[in-house]
């Protein structure tokens, strides 16, 4: 009777090993998310800025919902001094009117192409208005 033995190849090791690590990385990607400063320099030469949060969510809905989306505030609570920014996501329906203004906005991560609409007022015209963003490893986790 022979050795019915099986031995296990290096490659056969290291095809599980590719496996698995797709099968992380895959599923990290059903989640992501990317915070955006936006910001300008104000009236007495201080930075002023909004932070927004775009993403992506298995249990989140495209539309506004209380778990995942976070509302702008954007009322002033000083009447004398003037708004220098106010940046915010601007969710619309179906018939293009704005619905919600966000500062936070996670979207379903269902199939299609997503779209987050960003908009930035000043107080001055012809601020310079910065809005830089950086994908780090950790956003997608």
């Amino acid at each position: 009777m022979k050795n019915t033995k099986k031995i296990i190849k290096k490659s056969d090791i290291a095809i599980l090993f590719v496996i698995f690590n797709l099968l992380t990385v895959c599923s990290s990607a059903y989640a992501w998310k990317m915070p955006l400063e936006v910001s300008t320099v104000g009236d007495e030469g201080e930075k002023v800025y909004n932070k927004l949060v775009v993403g992506v969510e298995p249990d989140a809905l495209d539309n506004f919902d209380n778990l995942w989306d976070t509302p702008a505030m954007l009322s002033h609570p000083d009447h004398v001094k003037s708004l220098q920014l106010r940046a915010y996501l601007s969710v619309k329906d179906d018939k293009g009117k704005e619905t919600n203004q966000l500062w936070k906005d996670i979207k379903a991560n269902s199939k299609g192409e997503k779209q987050w609409n960003i908009n930035i007022d000043t107080a001055s015209a012809g601020k310079v208005v910065v809005m830089p963003f950086l994908i780090t490893e950790r956003d997608f986790c």
